[in-house]
């Protein structure tokens, strides 16, 4: 009865009878075919709202309907209904999510795993969540989710990109101290996550930020030491000498700099850099008032240009230029230091040996 007024789109008279099998039999293979018609009836014209709805219902009356003895017992029947239902939220949550309406796609994924913690892809379905959350820029809440996923299914793929999610969302939000604790997690938990070694540089970064200058610049050296060749490597390394710079450590920047140029001498792409870094511990000595090291540093890094064979044009270039100059400030230093006093003998001296330095 309930089949011809579904055949002949009653679909209301249908459901009821139909419902009522459900009801009355729910372990007889009619009670599946009766669920099967309710929902096609939904699905044929996408009404997924309805479909999750009658889905969930007929779960209800299935159960009711099965004795005592076997509402423990497991039930293909209701699993299957229980399919319907997941599906119809995915279906919901797609379609907001594709209609600009995030935080309904968010809420629906969330529920979808809060009925179905076990589901196959209940991790995926939280990260999609989290991820509708960053869209309206509720990135508490997204961090909320992420830490779900970490905390509830830890071995998914998904756990180390939504640690390394909330260290980003902690960052936006101004609490540096949860984003360098979610990356740092990262990076000990997940040896082997893709996002392992960003991580570890926005570790650096948010220290750097923070003026934790010993901290940061380790971790930028950690960083470099760490993912040797990764591209960034040797400019990491090298702004870790920097951030020594910041602090005034000299011993530690002018240290830096030379494991720096013993790294990276013979690289290529580092060239420029290996003559800054000569330009630099120049500097640091002279701020130091250890004239004869500058001057050592400073004729080592003309020397490294001339071998290098780079191009005047190249950046090397105003780093050796400014090697050069320091050089013959310091030999102007001498010859200006030169008095022409004493006896007439010493004056020819000076005379004499100020007459040679022009040269």
């Amino acid at each position: 009865a309930g089949e011809l007024f579904f055949r002949h789109d009653q679909f209301d008279e249908a459901s009821r009878r139909f419902e009522a099998i459900v009801g009355s039999y729910p372990k007889n293979e009619v009670a599946r075919y009766a669920s099967n018609l309710i929902i096609e009836s939904y699905l044929a014209g996408e009404d997924y709202v309805s479909v999750e709805k009658w889905s969930q219902r007929l779960i209800e009356v299935a159960q009711a309907g099965l004795s005592e003895a076997g509402k423990g017992a497991k039930s293909d029947f209701i699993d299957n209904l229980k399919v319907f239902k997941v599906g119809a939220q995915f279906k919901q949550a797609e379609r907001f999510d594709a209609d600009g309406k995030f935080e309904d796609a968010a809420d629906t994924y969330v529920r979808l795993v809060n009925d179905n913690p076990e589901h196959e892809f209940a991790d995926k379905a939280l990260f999609n969540a989290a991820i509708a959350y960053e869209k309206v820029k509720r990135f508490e809440t997204a961090s909320g989710i992420y830490r779900r996923i970490y905390d509830e299914y830890p071995k998914s793929e998904l756990a180390p990109r939504s640690l390394f999610r909330v260290g980003i969302n902690a960052e936006k939000g101004f609490d540096f101290a949860s984003a360098i604790t979610a990356y740092s997690a990262l990076v000990e938990k997940y040896p082997k996550s893709e996002n392992r070694a960003d991580a570890l540089y926005n570790v650096a970064v948010v220290l750097d930020n923070q003026q934790q200058y010993v901290k940061a610049a380790k971790a930028f050296k950690n960083y470099a030491e760490t993912f040797p060749k990764r591209d960034d490597a040797g400019e990491v390394f090298f702004r870790s000498a920097l951030v020594y710079e910041k602090m005034k450590a000299w011993p530690e920047f002018i240290d830096t700099l030379n494991a720096f140029i013993d790294r990276y001498r013979g690289v290529r792409a580092q060239q420029e850099r290996v003559i800054e870094a000569h330009a630099l511990i120049g500097d640091a000595y002279a701020k130091r008032n250890d004239e004869a090291k500058a001057q050592l540093a400073y004729k080592t890094c003309g020397a490294e240009f001339t071998r290098m064979r780079l191009p005047m044009t190249n950046k090397a270039a105003s780093h050796a230029a400014h090697c050069a100059f320091e050089l013959t400030e310091a030999e102007f230093r001498r010859y200006d230091k030169l008095a022409i006093s004493g006896t007439s003998k010493n004056q020819v001296n000076i005379l004499n040996q100020k007459a040679q330095m022009q040269r």
